[in-house]
């Protein structure tokens, strides 16, 4: 049974990530340029993970021991880069909730696939048929909602057109002058003038 103590702390790093996103996007905005907002952001996060290591461990990393590692294993700096600037870049094009939506469901299958086959030596867990009957649901749940959110969009569009076309002004017959045969006769002191050749020769 997971303690409810990590759970709390991992659903409250969870919660974060669409915040994070949006602040990252204000703070590329008031830079002027995008792809500067990560910059400043893994500034901040480096001095606060700095504070936050001599604060709990009292010492700094070994550079030293660096050299133990395998490459594979400076990987997680390139994904979070990844992530952070396709956070930038991503979700404010297609909307913070769409984009953590995408990311969540592709967290967890993948998160499934590790544990599966154990990948990158990670332990194994196999998942069962009621994990997979999760997974299988969640990701039927992000077929729907973009159903539902293509279908909004086609709605607010047409709405929008017909608004349009309902206030775009007509033309009438009034703009022009009545020259039809039953045009009505003129008014008090006015003459038509004569159209045929008995008519000019009339006294």
């Amino acid at each position: 049974m997971l303690s409810i103590r990590l759970a709390l702390w991992a659903a409250a790093a969870g919660a974060l990530i669409p915040i994070m996103a949006v602040l990252n996007a204000r703070l590329g905005r008031a830079l002027g340029e995008p792809l500067h907002a990560p910059v400043v952001l893994f500034s901040v996060g480096f001095v606060a993970l700095l504070f936050a290591a001599l604060s709990l461990t009292s010492t700094l990393p070994n550079l030293s021991k660096l050299s133990q590692a395998q490459p594979i294993d400076f990987a997680g700096g390139l994904i979070v880069g990844f992530y952070v600037l396709s956070a930038t870049l991503v979700a404010p094009r297609m909307g913070v909730g769409n984009f953590i939506l995408f990311a969540v469901v592709a967290q967890i299958v993948c998160a499934t696939l590790v544990d599966q086959l154990g990948l990158f030596g990670a332990p194994v867990r196999p998942a069962d048929g009621v994990r997979i009957g999760g997974i299988a649901i969640l990701i039927l749940g992000l077929v729907i909602t973009q159903l539902s959110v293509s279908t909004t969009a086609n709605t607010t569009a047409n709405t929008t057109a017909n608004a349009t076309a309902n206030t775009t002004p007509h033309a009438t017959s009034n703009t022009l002058p009545d020259s039809s045969p039953n045009s009505s006769p003129p008014t008090s002191g006015e003459t038509n003038p004569p159209s045929t050749p008995s008519e000019l020769n009339k006294p």
